[in-house]
């Protein structure tokens, strides 16, 4: 529970091409200290980041303390585009959530999630529409990497296949 582990720049820089012809604006609802917002909004991605917990820096840019999972007060269709790097323990609520209230969703998750018996069922009704492996694997930890893979999982219309960043 309120696990952070802040994506590095490694894994986010990679995919700010891909993510570009996305339509905006963005949310990222599970923001910590900012770093995808930040990254986006130095590219000229206009979004805006909100968590459950209040960061140590209030910016401009942090729309409040919300639960991404229930009634929050946020009006998603104010976004185009929902970005996250969810927690690991509720990365699949996350992805419904998102999934049914956003036609551009983009989550980075382990590799491995998509392989899930539990979830089987809910990827064959909501099949991502593009992977985008990270190579080499980011550290989250500023340290060594752990063994798992990781990839920029896409429900849109403008990405399809499968990249190799």
């Amino acid at each position: 529970e309120n696990a952070f582990y802040a994506p590095p720049i490694s894994a986010i820089a990679p995919q700010i091409p891909y993510i570009k012809m996305l339509p905006g604006p963005f949310w990222e609802p599970a923001c910590g200290n900012g770093a995808i917002v930040k990254k986006l909004r130095h590219n000229g991605m206009g979004c805006l980041g909100s968590d459950i917990l209040t960061p140590t820096d209030i910016c401009n840019w942090f729309i409040g303390k919300v639960d991404f999972l229930h009634p929050c007060g946020v009006a998603i269709e104010d976004f185009e585009t929902i970005i996250t790097n969810p927690p690991f323990s509720l990365a699949f609520d996350f992805c419904r959530r998102a999934v049914d209230q956003c036609d551009n969703v983009v989550m980075l998750l382990r590799l491995n999630f998509l392989g899930s018996v539990k979830r089987k069922e809910w990827f064959k009704a909501h099949p991502p529409s593009a992977i985008f492996v990270l190579s080499p694997r980011p550290s989250f930890t500023g340290g060594a990497t752990d063994s798992c893979e990781y990839a920029w999982v896409m429900w849109t219309n403008v990405w399809r296949g499968i990249y190799f960043l």
